[in-house]
């Protein structure tokens, strides 16, 4: 009985993705040569978006880890040698996650 193949994407390894283009944020080389650090801007904007809608409490979640990331990749580039691009951004992720966490979890009743 013949046995099914794999496709050669999965035999050769290759990344699959969406775009094709292999774009990944977790790829510190790419954010760096093109000056930007995308877990901090993530970061950023999940922080914003936790102060107008947190369901759950995951937005201001996501803005304190995706800015944490972003604090370590700017911290890692400029033990480096390089600019920490970012890390404000990060930051500000940081600590509008947090507001909006402890906002939403006041709004909601887990605080007492």
């Amino acid at each position: 009985m013949p046995s099914k193949a794999a496709p050669a994407s999965i035999l050769v390894g290759e990344k699959v993705t969406l775009n094709g283009r292999g774009y990944s944020p977790y790829k510190p080389g790419r954010d760096l040569a093109a000056g930007k650090n995308t877990l901090a801007t993530n970061g950023l904007v999940f922080g914003i978006i936790s102060l107008l809608i947190n369901p759950f409490l995951l937005f201001g979640i996501g803005a304190i880890l995706w800015g944490s990331f972003g604090v370590a990749r700017a911290n890692k580039w400029e033990r480096e040698g390089n600019d920490p691009i970012g890390r404000r951004r990060a930051i500000w992720g940081i600590v509008l996650g947090g507001v909006g966490t402890i906002f939403s979890m006041a709004l909601k009743g887990f605080m007492l």
